[in-house]
C-alpha cells in the first residue's frame, strides 16, 4: 500500500472547513446554472443556460465558465460563456456553433480562449477559439457515441466513445493540423476520461464493464483494468494528481483510487448506506434510494470533493479524509456537471489575451 493510501486511512477523524469557493452546478432538467457558496450552500445566482446542459467546463485561470448546450428532443447548437465582473455579478453570453451537433464534453488544454468540445452527431472533436467565437477545426474521431473529452496539454486530447467501448486519442501534428490516432479499446460505455495530472496516464470508465482503463498515452496502450462496480461513470483527479474519484451512479457510491499504486482506498456511501448513526441517517433520508452521482469536482487542497447528485437534486459534500458526507446543498432539477472557482469572485474576463 502507497503512503497516500496509508494517510488516507490514518487520518485523525476530525472535519476540515472547506476552502473558500464558489460552486457552479448545471441543472440538466431545470436548463440552468447555479452558483452557489462551496462552504455553506448558500445560492449566489441562478442563469438560464440552453436546453440541456450536461457538462462545465473553468477556463485554466478560473475566471470564466463554458457550459455545453446538449439539447433535449432537439439537438442543441450552442454554448454558454459565463464570468463574474468585479462587482461579483454573474453575465452569460450564448456562442452560437452553428451547427446541432449536440455538444457534450469539453476541455481546455493550457490556452484559455481554445477549448475542445465533442459533436455527438457528427462524430467530431470540435475546438472552439471563444476570442473569435468561431471553429478553428472539426477533426474526424468516428462514430460510437463520442461522448467525453480530455486533455493533456494545447497538442493532446483524448475522446471516450460509449458506444464502440473505446478513446480515441486526437495529437497536433508538426504542420498545425490535428490527427485522430488508432482507437485504444477500454471497455464497454466507455464514458469518463481524465488525464493524470503530471503523467501520460489517461483514466477512462467503463460504466457497462464496471472497470477503470489506465491507458498510457505514450505506448498507445491500456496498461492497467481495475474493477469497479456499480456504474462507473465519471473519473476526476485531485489537483495533485494523488487522488482518483470514480462516481458510481447505480450504486450511489464513490471510489477513491489512490492514483500511483492505482489501489482502491474506499468506497464512500451517499444514498443507501450500513451506518447506523443519525447523521448518516439524516444524509440518507435527504438522498432517498436514488442519489444518483455523477458529475464531481475537488477543491483545490484536495480536502473536499463535491459530487451532483442527479436522481437526488443534490451536491453531496465529501471530507477526503474522513470519507464520508459531511455536508448537504439543495439545487435545481437534475443536478450534472459542476465546476469549482475561487473566492471572492474572479474579475471580469476578458478573453482576448
Amino acid at each position: 500500500m502507497s503512503c497516500l493510501a496509508l494517510l488516507l486511512l490514518a487520518m485523525p477523524q476530525i472535519s476540515v472547513d472547506p476552502a473558500p469557493g464558489r460552486l457552479i452546478i448545471l441543472e440538466k432538467s431545470a436548463a440552468t446554472a447555479r452558483l452557489m457558496d462551496a462552504s455553506t450552500g448558500k445560492v449566489l445566482a441562478t442563469l438560464e443556460v440552453g436546453d440541456g446542459p450536461h457538462e462545465v467546463a473553468l477556463t485554466p485561470d478560473w475566471r470564466g465558465a463554458v457550459v455545453a448546450n446538449y439539447g433535449g428532443k432537439e439537438a442543441g447548437s450552442s454554448l454558454t460563456l459565463i464570468v463574474v465582473n468585479e462587482m461579483g455579478v454573474p453575465e452569460s453570453k450564448t456562442v452560437e456553433l452553428g451547427q446541432a451537433i449536440r455538444p457534450h464534453g469539453l476541455a481546455f488544454g493550457k490556452t484559455r480562449h481554445l477549448l475542445w468540445v465533442t459533436a455527438e452527431v457528427t462524430g467530431e472533436l470540435w475546438l472552439v477559439d471563444l476570442n473569435k467565437e468561431s471553429v478553428i477545426t472539426k477533426v474526424d474521431v468516428g462514430m460510437g457515441a463520442g461522448h467525453m473529452v480530455a486533455a493533456m496539454d494545447d497538442e493532446h486530447a483524448f475522446v471516450s466513445h460509449i458506444s464502440a467501448g473505446c478513446m480515441t486519442p486526437v495529437t497536433k501534428q508538426d504542420d498545425g493540423t490535428w490527427k485522430a490516432e488508432a482507437r485504444i479499446e477500454t471497455g464497454a460505455g466507455a464514458e469518463g476520461i481524465a488525464v493524470q495530472p503530471g503523467s501520460d496516464f489517461v483514466w477512462v470508465t467503463n460504466r457497462a464493464a464496471d472497470t477503470v482503463s489506465i491507458v498510457d498515452a505514450s505506448e498507445g496502450k491500456e496498461i492497467a483494468e481495475l474493477p469497479c462496480a456499480g456504474f462507473p461513470i465519471r473519473v476526476m483527479f485531485s489537483r495533485d494528481g494523488a487522488i482518483a474519484a470514480v462516481s458510481c451512479a447505480n450504486a450511489n457510491e464513490v471510489a477513491l483510487f489512490d492514483a500511483a499504486t492505482h489501489a482502491m482506498v474506499a468506497r464512500i456511501p451517499i444514498g443507501i448506506t450500513t451506518k447506523d448513526d443519525s447523521e448518516t441517517r439524516l444524509f440518507k433520508d435527504q438522498f432517498g434510494e436514488s442519489a444518483v452521482p455523477i458529475g464531481m469536482i475537488f477543491s483545490p487542497d484536495g480536502n473536499h470533493l463535491y459530487v451532483s447528485c442527479a436522481g437526488a437534486d443534490r451536491i453531496a459534500v465529501i471530507d477526503v479524509r474522513l470519507r464520508r458526507v459531511v455536508q448537504v446543498f439543495e439545487t435545481g432539477k437534475e443536478p450534472d456537471g459542476i465546476g469549482w472557482y475561487p473566492a471572492p469572485p474572479p474579475q471580469q474576463l476578458e478573453l482576448a489575451r
